[in-house]
């Protein structure tokens, strides 16, 4: 049986994470699971990002009017504390004509960690994995400008680490 309590996470490179910490103990191991949020749409989260970059771009002198699309990769994912158990045993038999053979056998449990009352508890929040930004596009007046064009892509590969070959600029048309 494993001793000691660690968290396993796993997500994508690029992706925000807000981690809840670690806890300690004894018999077994906490692992995460992760999940998709369901309370946190990922349209509600992009449309977030996308009013607070269209406020701030609007801000930018030679920008004017902005519109803003942004694409996600993947979705929020929630990942939940888990108690995870795991027991190995290994058997070696040898018959009298001098073959043998070695039989291994684990067993893995895993169940989310509960606070509050037996039964009725709450799982306890490990992180938050939020949507990697797989593009943006602006659609702004001074879009034509090649000197707008490069502040504003700037701006969106300082913010959320898009490369820039998946930020597109255009001339916005009235």
């Amino acid at each position: 049986m494993s001793s000691g309590y660690s968290t396993g996470t796993g997500y994508s490179a690029g992706s925000g994470t807000v981690s809840a910490g670690t806890a300690s103990g004894q018999n077994g191991s906490l692992t995460a699971a992760a999940l998709p949020a369901a309370d946190a749409p990922a349209s509600s989260y992009t449309q977030r990002l996308e009013e607070r970059l269209r406020d701030l771009l609007s801000r930018v002198d030679g920008v004017g009017e902005v519109e803003v699309m942004i694409v996600l990769r993947s979705s929020e994912q929630r990942v939940w504390l888990t108690d995870r158990d795991t027991n190995t045993s290994s058997t070696r038999e040898t018959d009298s004509g001098g073959g043998s053979r070695q039989i291994q056998n684990q067993e893995i449990s895993e169940e989310t960690i509960l606070i509050g009352q037996s039964g009725s508890g709450t799982p306890v929040l490990e992180k938050e994995v939020y949507p990697e930004i797989s593009g943006v596009v602006v659609s702004a007046s001074g879009g034509g400008s090649p000197v707008v064009q490069s502040e504003i892509s700037a701006a969106v590969e300082a913010l959320f680490g898009v490369p820039p070959h998946k930020i597109k600029i255009l001339k916005r048309v009235e």
